[in-house]
């Protein structure tokens, strides 16, 4: 700590937590990402595109990102790899897209998940909303 900020002197490390540990759940407790949506292909070929520039701007550019999105700040020194899932659902005006996407952090890469609402904007979307998490049911859910 330094004042009222803070900053990594050292490389962070990982233990195992056995204590906290969950011995058994259900088959259904588990979020698996296999479920396909009925959007057409150019649908699917359109927010990707999207999606591929608005998690560009994510890691790099707010002034960018703001033109696309309400309310959502960059993320520093992380690079966006690729999307390796998407699941889409219409809900009115809105399509709520759910996302799974690989970032490089260093020379590490891991993957977070993320639900998206979006809004249609002059031939292309806008991020109303952007939640990171994919709930279990997230192809049963109505919002």
């Amino acid at each position: 700590q330094k004042g009222n900020s803070y900053y990594i002197s050292g490389l962070p490390w990982f233990t195992t937590l056995e204590s906290s540990q969950a011995e058994s759940f259900k088959e259904e407790d588990k979020l698996t990402l296999t479920t396909t949506d009925r959007l057409s292909d150019s649908v699917h070929k359109k927010v990707d595109k999207f999606l591929t520039v608005f998690f560009t701007n994510y890691t790099t550019n707010q002034d960018n990102l703001n033109l696309i999105a309400k309310d959502v700040s960059v993320v520093a020194n992380t690079t966006f790899k690729s999307i390796d899932y998407t699941y889409l659902k219409e809900d009115g005006e809105k399509l709520i897209a759910t996302v799974q996407v690989t970032f490089e952090v260093g020379a590490s890469t891991h993957s977070e998940n993320f639900t998206l609402t979006l809004t249609q904007n002059n031939g292309t979307y806008f991020v109303d909303e952007l939640a990171h998490t994919i709930p279990i049911n997230y192809a049963k859910q109505e919002k």
